[in-house]
């Protein structure tokens, strides 16, 4: 909770000009801080104990943080595209417990069982790289 405060207020205090590129370059972090979370547990039986308690705990706020900052960043993309203030915070928290929802539901009760957790972080990375991908073209037409 702490990292999505955080990520919240610095999104919320960032006058960025362009959202939707900034939500670009969020999603871009994403990609990379998962894929470097990857390499982590990989490494994880190696390390002793402690040092995976703490690597986890930075990791978790690190993640609150990008996760915090999505909210408010979505919500400016939105207004500047023409959409009442109002209206694209209710469209984005509906698009967020929608995904929510469904996430959970896919990566937990289907995908994980199948394919383990390494390869769902490398799926997280490969669809948070085609959510900044889409997002810098969206960017550069806007």
């Amino acid at each position: 909770m702490l990292g999505l405060a955080l990520g919240a207020l610095v999104a919320e205090r960032n006058e960025a000009s362009n959202s939707i590129r900034a939500l670009a370059f969020l999603s871009l972090a994403t990609s990379i801080s998962t894929l470097v979370w990857l390499g982590l547990a990989l490494c994880f039986p190696k390390v002793l104990p402690v040092i995976v308690a703490i690597s986890c705990g930075c990791f978790m706020v690190l993640f609150g943080g990008l996760v915090g900052a999505a909210f408010p960043l979505t919500v400016k993309a939105m207004r500047q595209s023409g959409i009442d203030g109002s209206k694209a915070a209710g469209l984005t928290y509906a698009y967020d417990l929608i995904g929510g929802a469904m996430g959970a539901f896919i990566f937990g009760a289907i995908l994980l069982p199948l394919w383990g957790i390494p390869n769902l972080l490398f799926l997280c990375a490969l669809l948070c790289l085609a959510a900044a991908t889409i997002c810098w073209v969206q960017g550069r037409l806007s």
